[in-house]
């Protein structure tokens, strides 16, 4: 049996995991960082987040984190580079814990440049009601058109942007790594 060609990868929180939020001077109206293409203007650097709940000393900063501001760990950019993606911008991040006031500079900010429309749109299953096929569609199993993803190692979906595909080859990669708070679900069995 021939392993599956893409997965969806998600983060899996760890216990005690701090959450993140963005630091009032990251924001800027004009950046998307989910519409999938390169910013015109790069972000005032370092992009800043803060932690609001948990406390890092006893919690862990996560691995992946795609809202506010999409974040990752640096080494998990490692892993990513070393798997052939070349579809990331990166930018430094500083993430500050308010509880200490320790600043941690172990994130990048990331911004995946490339966004495929790859569902198989008669395959796919879209939750009742939602009449939307493109940005922020309710997906509910989708099956992904090996054709439309041309062999893609890392783009977000089209269809529904909250969605990280990956091909199997960048999944075994970050799973070599040890990364284990990340998952990676086959896209029938994945929900966004």
């Amino acid at each position: 049996m021939t392993a599956a060609p893409y997965f969806m990868m998600e983060y899996s929180p760890e216990e005690d995991e701090a959450v993140l939020s963005g630091h009032p001077d990251a924001y800027d109206p004009d950046m998307d960082w989910h519409c999938g293409q390169r910013f015109s203007t790069h972000p005032r650097i370092p992009v800043r987040l803060v932690v609001y709940e948990g406390d890092i000393g006893n919690g862990v900063l996560p691995e992946l984190c795609d809202v506010p501001i999409p974040v990752m760990s640096r080494r998990l950019m490692k892993a990513l580079q070393d798997a052939g993606v070349s579809t990331i911008d990166y930018y430094d991040a500083v993430i500050t814990d308010q509880a200490s006031g320790k600043d941690f500079h172990t994130h990048v900010a990331y911004n995946i440049v490339g966004m495929i429309a790859a569902t198989d749109l008669d395959r796919t299953k879209f939750w009742a009601g939602n009449s939307s096929r493109l940005i922020d569609a309710d997906i509910e199993s989708a099956v992904i058109d090996l054709a439309k993803a041309r062999g893609a190692l890392l783009f977000r979906l089209a269809e529904s942007v909250n969605g990280i595909v990956v091909h199997t080859s960048v999944k075994l990669r970050i799973e070599a790594e040890g990364l284990s708070s990340l998952s990676f679900e086959p896209p029938e069995d994945w929900i966004g």
